[in-house]
């Protein structure tokens, strides 16, 4: 019987390491979970163990014994179970020999080709390219902790096993004691993509991943929307670097995909006519739809202020380079906690609600254009859903409508840097004839002819300055009533413009008015306009 592998341990400060016969030779496994010489010896009896079940048997493909072999000296406690699943599995159904099929790329490589556009330019009718933004996210991805079972294993040496190693890794996220399904879909298909893209170019012969593999994505979650004013603290925040308050701006007047937006070119955009035009999209529905209020004097502004051409990216970093979608969400939230906005909606979260992110500005588009009485054609031009999808943003648009928050602000003026100047002061411009003016000569306040029915002392006032005669000053304002014809009579008098012996008696205001004036107790413009020959009887 032979005897049972122990390993040999070795310490190399902190990290303790294990030696163990293989194939070849002795390896060298880390193990950066023990922390004692116990801990250390239990882990590499089992690393041992295992490499002697492989040499034994016959149908295992060495390079997947030694992957299964590291990832039972680095799991954790936690994962120490699914690493030697992996294992198990290798040894119960066999791996095929790779010997004689031609050399596979690496996992890794095959996101490379995928990412740099590489395949898609080897099958243009197959594989399509899609957005910088949601490639950076696949880049990175993969070069995280979790995708160490298969980021180096050739493609055609990945297994079922490898990837559900993978899926046990999942880093979760902070503060939270699971990841949510929609997340840990996402990193499924991602694994799925690749896997196909390697079987297309003809790596493997096969995908590992059988049907139903895919975790379901759970419930639906409710995301918050952004107020019109609390948009305008946003885009006022001289915290916020500009070229973000431009993007986000941008996003929540336009409803564009924040991918599809991070991507646009200034020859997309025809700012003379306020137009944009998007071609290549993520649902390949070509829209064309004229930009909201302010949106295009505002990138007309940006783009005279970066002196960009017609294939320079509408939206950059400030160096200048493409916006960075790592993360996102995250920055968008630091954002809005500089501008101040912290209501609770927008930073709690729930077991079906989430944060406020970047897709969210979409999401605010949608709702605020429904409650103020767009259609769902219109808004499906503007933001190319394909599905039933704005169904669930009426229920929300119907609320926001009762709030009755009104619209956002202009672009243009919503920011400071890019709002328009303020008019220059020009010369005071000539006074057209036939004007009004006042006796300094002004033109009258309202730009237009004194109203006849105004009262008598704002057309006195307003009367044309001249040299006219005191009975034709009086004509003037003949129809005024008696109290005007008094006072024009007075001012008469005072400048000795008529003669003294024709002033009328100080018998007053009565014996000024005619009797039947008097009777009717009445002194208005009536009596002025039946009986002219009062006003004449003054002179």
């Amino acid at each position: 019987m032979a005897k049972k592998a122990t390993g040999e341990i070795r310490w190399k400060g902190t990290l303790a390491t294990t030696r163990v016969r293989s194939f070849e030779g002795r390896e060298t496994f880390e193990l950066p979970h023990a922390r004692s010489d116990e801990e250390a010896r239990e882990r590499s009896a089992v690393v041992a163990d295992y490499a002697q079940r492989f040499r034994a048997a016959t149908t295992v493909n060495r390079a997947q014994a030694l992957e299964a072999l590291k990832l039972i000296a680095g799991a954790s406690a936690r994962t120490l179970a699914g690493a030697v699943q992996v294992a198990g599995e290798l040894l119960a159904a066999g791996a095929f020999d790779p010997s004689g099929t031609p050399d596979a790329p690496t996992f890794g490589k095959v996101v490379d080709e995928w990412v740099a556009g590489e395949l898609a330019d080897r099958f243009p009718h197959q594989v399509k390219m899609a957005g910088a933004g949601h490639l950076d996210t696949a880049r990175a991805r993969c070069k995280m902790d979790c995708f160490d079972p298969i980021r180096d294993v050739p493609v055609n040496l990945v297994t079922k096993a490898l990837c559900d190693e993978v899926m046990r890794r999942l880093p979760l996220p902070p503060g939270k004691t699971e990841m949510s399904g929609s997340t840990r879909r996402q990193y499924a298909l991602l694994i799925t993509r690749v896997l196909n893209l390697a079987e297309l170019a003809g790596y493997i012969d096969r995908t590992p991943i059988p049907r139903g593999w895919l975790p379901t994505a759970g419930p639906r979650k409710r995301f918050p929307i952004l107020y019109p004013s609390e948009d305008t603290k946003l885009l006022a925040c001289a915290t916020v670097p500009l070229e973000w308050r431009l993007y986000y701006g941008f996003l929540h007047r336009e409803g564009m995909r924040k991918s599809e937006a991070a991507d646009l070119q200034f020859r997309d955009l025809d700012l003379d006519n306020g137009t944009i035009s998007l071609d290549e999209n993520k649902t390949d529905n070509a829209r064309w739809w004229k930009l909201g209020p302010g949106v295009a004097a505002a990138l007309a502004t940006w783009r005279k202020r970066r002196k960009a051409g017609p294939d320079d990216l509408v939206f950059v970093e400030a160096n200048g380079g493409a916006l960075t979608a790592q993360h996102m969400a995250d920055r968008v939230r630091g954002h809005l906690a500089d501008a101040g906005i912290d209501r609770a909606d927008i930073t709690s979260t729930g077991p079906n609600k989430g944060r406020f992110g970047t897709h969210c500005f979409r999401r605010s588009f949608a709702t605020r254009s429904l409650a103020g009485g767009k259609g769902d054609d219109w808004v499906r031009q503007r933001t190319g859903h394909t599905t039933d999808e704005l169904l669930r943003y009426r229920q929300a648009a119907k609320g926001l409508a009762e709030l009755e928050l009104g619209e956002v602000a202009p672009l243009d003026e919503a920011i400071p840097e890019l709002a328009p100047p303020p008019p220059e002061a020009g010369p005071p411009e000539p006074i057209a004839p036939g004007v009004p003016q006042s006796r300094s000569g002004r033109e009258d306040s309202n730009l237009r002819p004194l109203d006849p029915q105004s009262s008598a002392l704002t057309r006195l006032r307003y009367a044309p300055a001249t040299s006219a005669t005191p009975r034709e000053r009086f004509r003037l304002v003949e129809g005024g009533g008696t109290l005007v014809a008094l006072a024009v009579n007075a001012s008469i008098v005072c400048k000795g413009s008529v003669d003294p012996a024709r002033r009328p008696k100080p018998s007053g205001l009565r014996g000024l008015v005619a009797p039947a004036a008097v009777a009717q107790g009445t002194t208005g413009s009536s009596e002025m306009q039946s009986s002219p020959s009062l006003v004449r009887s003054m002179t």
